[in-house]
């Protein structure tokens, strides 16, 4: 399904579908199969091994990497070959599959190319991750007696190595990949300044401490602390949720504190 939008079309897609090609590390192939979607109202590229050179040419690449998708897609259960057409998926029949019930939207423009659909993917998980990160945060706040955040707009701090493992990718890449969502004005990164915590830390173990996004590391004898970036979402609406009387109420019952 398709809807208009002024500055391009949003397409509806799987976030489950999304997750899963970062894992098994064929995003490219997935970007290409949104932007066939977008290209082929229908899905359907008929006669496509004798389209090779007018596909790779809307996408961009060679007539090499045009097999090389399709062969992924196909492997991957994306799409099938029926009497010589190539046959995408739907959507609803691929989140039905996938037992995936949330509603993911992508607003792909006329300039997308395969590279910044890619990292189109790779913003939607982010903005996914960073809902799950409110969530806590909020359920956190119940302990500290501090719920009032409810609907403010909610910033993740991340460092390249948490976006690595995220992503599953190198934190050269993740680092690629959050540079090109900030020059796409998808995010917004603001890199923090290590500070100094301790002075003659000589001995210490410097440990990386995924839990609060920090990272220790000693100068000297000087111990430092480094903490993750701050990325505000530009494009997406992620707020701190507000909790419900049953959520609070369990959240509570599991600190041993009961009404």
């Amino acid at each position: 399904m398709r809807m208009e939008k002024d500055n391009g079309e949003i397409l509806n897609t799987s976030l489950k579908a999304i997750k899963y090609s970062i894992e098994g590390k064929y995003t490219k192939a997935f970007a290409f199969y949104i932007l066939v979607k977008g290209a082929f109202s229908n899905g359907v590229i008929y006669n496509y091994r004798s389209r090779k050179k007018e596909l790779a040419f809307m996408a961009e690449i060679s007539e090499r990497s045009v097999y090389k998708y399709i062969d992924i897609l196909i492997k991957n259960n994306l799409a099938y070959e029926h009497h010589g057409n190539l046959c995408m998926k739907s959507v609803r029949v691929l989140k039905r599959e996938l037992s995936d019930c949330r509603k993911c939207k992508l607003v792909i423009t006329p300039k997308d190319n395969l590279h910044t659909i890619e990292c189109k993917l790779y913003a939607k998980l982010f903005e996914y991750h960073a809902k799950k990160m409110a969530y806590e945060e909020q359920v956190m706040n119940v302990d500290a007696d501090k719920c009032d955040s409810a609907g403010k707009q909610y910033d993740p701090v991340l460092s390249c190595r948490s976006v690595a493992k995220l992503f599953n990718r190198s934190v050269n890449k993740a680092r690629d990949i959050i540079n090109t969502l900030n020059r796409m004005a998808i995010i917004r990164t603001i890199k923090s300044k290590p500070q100094k915590v301790m002075s003659n830390a000589y001995g210490f173990d410097p440990e990386y401490t995924a839990n609060t996004y920090r990272y220790y590391f000693l100068i000297g004898n000087d111990l430092y602390c480094q903490r993750g970036s701050t990325h505000i979402l530009l494009q997406f609406n992620v707020c701190y949720p507000k909790l419900s009387y049953k959520q609070v109420y369990k959240q509570l019952a599991q600190k041993n504190f009961y009404f």
